[in-house]
């Protein structure tokens, strides 16, 4: 008789474990959208970089708050491909037309090249200008943000921060990106292509 019901509480337990996943699916909102984004994520890391894109592209389409949990990684790969240009964290405080003005709170990465605000001083109403359509990476929404602008002041990036542990995270991440080897060689391959390029024409 004992050895019936621990038969059956064995089975209790192995039905209760395989079905724990499922109920988690169920119950939890969008969290087979969340799973998946954390599965697609992987190919951020991708070397080739077709494939990277590719990658971004779908994770966008899946949108907020389902990529939330691999937004980090997102931004990152984003960001590790123009490592060149500036990268900040701050405050977008007010939009007039098509142009946003933000306060530049940190520069990333936390290098020497790029001071931090304790040795840099706050820069209040940077303009950059927008283009193209709104999505998790770009958002014109005021309040905590971490952008990339472009030479030409354009907005190449504003990602909302409002979540305080998420945007904690997207910041570490990035920065952390931004200070990899194999991006601070890209960063001055590009920054000596731009260098010849203005050397060039002036002797023109």
């Amino acid at each position: 008789m004992m050895l019936v019901r621990r038969k059956k509480l064995v089975l209790a337990l192995a039905v209760g474990l395989l079905a724990a996943p499922l109920l988690v699916l169920l119950v939890v909102p969008q969290a087979h959208l969340r799973l998946y984004a954390v599965v697609l994520a992987k190919r951020l890391g991708s070397k080739e970089k077709d494939v990277r894109e590719r990658t971004r592209k779908k994770l966008l389409e899946l949108g907020r708050p389902a990529i939330d949990g691999v937004l980090p990684e997102l931004v990152a790969s984003a960001v590790a491909e123009n490592p060149q240009l500036l990268v900040f964290a701050g405050e977008a405080r007010s939009v007039e037309g098509s142009y946003v003005f933000y306060d530049i709170l940190e520069i990333l990465p936390d290098d020497p090249q790029h001071p931090r605000k304790g040795e840099h001083p706050f820069t209040p109403g940077i303009r950059l200008e927008w283009k193209g359509d709104e999505d998790a990476l770009r958002s014109r929404r005021l309040g905590p943000k971490l952008v990339m602008a472009a030479a030409n002041f354009e907005a190449l990036l504003s990602v909302d921060l409002d979540d305080p542990a998420v945007g904690a995270r997207v910041v570490g991440v990035v920065s952390a990106k931004l200070r990899e080897p194999e991006v601070q060689d890209l960063r001055r391959r590009i920054q000596e292509e731009i260098e010849a390029a203005r050397k060039f024409h002036k002797r023109r």
